[in-house]
């Protein structure tokens, strides 16, 4: 009788133990209230490599960018421009801890409003992208909520603007 007993409950956790691997993690559903909630704010999520420059930062392989587009502007940029932060000040980079990523000098001094949206960047923001796609934030996904990111990408897109890389859409213009 004991051995039938053991047998059932053998095949019972034989039938529940890949059910119970499929259910998602804590984790795995805060994620997705993230990326749902960052859709409702206008913004696209996405993984990405993390890139070599922010390979201290974390361990694992990929991040992920938050993204608001550009709506009636087209980016006239030839290459996509990323600004890390490093793990230290200095004098020779953009702004304080922000920096281009190798090879990229850009010669204008950040305005006053982007100076002040990097420095109040959480932590957990590793890097700036802009691109044809519009501006992302490489963010750990802890730190802020997506309401709070969300108001950081006026600055750097109004900046954008000012340096001269963007043009109207000629697709989307009246």
């Amino acid at each position: 009788m004991s051995i039938g007993i053991v047998f059932v409950i053998l095949a019972i956790a034989m039938v529940l133990g890949p059910v119970m691997l499929m259910k998602p993690s804590g984790r795995q559903r805060q994620l997705a209230r993230l990326r749902q909630e960052a859709l409702e704010n206008g913004l696209q999520s996405r993984i990405s490599s993390v890139p070599k420059e922010l390979g201290s930062y974390t361990a694992a392989p990929t991040i992920a960018v938050y993204q608001k587009r550009w709506l009636d502007r087209r980016y006239t940029g030839t290459e996509t421009l990323m600004l890390y932060r490093t793990a230290y000040s200095h004098d020779i980079h953009f702004h304080g801890v922000w920096d281009w990523q190798e090879g990229v000098t850009m010669s204008s001094m950040p305005n006053e409003a982007l100076k002040n949206n990097l420095d109040a960047l959480p932590d957990s923001v590793l890097a700036v992208e802009i691109s044809t796609l519009g501006v992302g934030l490489f963010w750990l996904e802890k730190g802020c909520s997506v309401e709070t990111l969300s108001s950081f990408y006026p600055a750097i897109m109004n900046w954008v603007e000012e340096q001269g890389m963007l043009e109207k859409n000629v697709e989307t213009a009246s």
